[in-house]
């Protein structure tokens, strides 16, 4: 969301390199297919088998409606696209590991793909790739944060700590990694890396920012060994700061704006 809310009028007009459609296209595209590749996922998920698809259908559906989407307004775009990632985030939040697992065939040219791959492939590698695409179009620019991703050698070292005790929500869940917080806002992934190894060595080298209303309540309420919590300091007229640590040596800091 926080690409399309930044685009100009003139970028909304461009055409992106890729598709050869507007830059409105492109998004209206991503944002109207997100419910119905649910929907698709779901029903794999269940044990069944959608209607395949073959590429020139597809082809002729996106040429439709990429004529017929070619002007559309950003607001009515973004609303769709925060819909669409709802029920996203939704539907991957309902799967266990043996639905990810199930397959089925999707094209009728391509061999059965699993509800994984086709979260991977059709949710978020969709995602990247005209995203991408509109942000080749519109030129380069840093819009903002998307996220920061803290690594383990086994996530569910971390998971519990984000999850449980700080109460982030979980957005994306797949094998092996986690995204928490709000999708269209900056997040936080955790995810299981097979060359890292044990607890942070290097612990001032990466730190994790979370705002609260209540910096001394919530480091009362996480103090103590296990969280190995620090100590909490102020900049004065700023913010007022916790520093902790998780179960794997990475800082933590706690912020509270001083607001008035």
């Amino acid at each position: 969301m926080a690409t399309l809310e930044r685009l100009s009028d003139a970028d909304w007009k461009k055409v992106t390199p890729g598709e050869k459609w507007t830059v409105a296209a492109t998004a209206h595209h991503y944002a109207s297919v997100l419910e119905p590749i649910c929907g698709m996922i779901e029903t794999v998920a269940s044990g069944r088998s959608p209607e395949p698809f073959n590429a020139a259908m597809i082809d002729e559906m996106n040429a439709r409606h990429a004529r017929d989407h070619a002007g559309c307004t950003k607001a009515e775009t973004i609303a769709l696209l925060r819909k669409g990632v709802t029920a996203a985030a939704a539907t991957i939040r309902r799967l266990s590991d043996a639905q990810l697992a199930k397959s089925a065939k999707v094209m009728s040219t391509m061999p059965p793909m699993s509800v994984e791959q086709l979260v991977t492939g059709a949710l978020l590698g969709h995602m990247d790739e005209h995203f991408g695409s509109i942000r080749k179009a519109v030129g380069p620019m840093i819009r903002g944060l998307r996220g920061a991703t803290t690594w383990s050698e086994d996530l569910n070292n971390l998971l519990p700590f984000y999850r449980d005790l700080l109460g982030l929500p979980v957005a994306i869940q797949i094998p092996g990694f986690v995204v928490l917080g709000k999708l269209g806002a900056a997040t936080l992934a955790l995810g299981t890396h097979s060359e890292v190894h044990g607890k942070n060595i290097d612990r001032g080298a990466h730190m994790v920012a979370l705002e609260t209303d209540d910096v001394d309540c919530e480091w009362k309420r996480l103090a103590g060994p296990a969280w190995s919590s620090s100590r909490t300091r102020r900049i004065p007229g700023q913010l007022r700061i916790a520093t902790l640590r998780d179960p794997e040596g990475n800082l933590v800091q706690l912020l509270q704006p001083i607001r008035g």
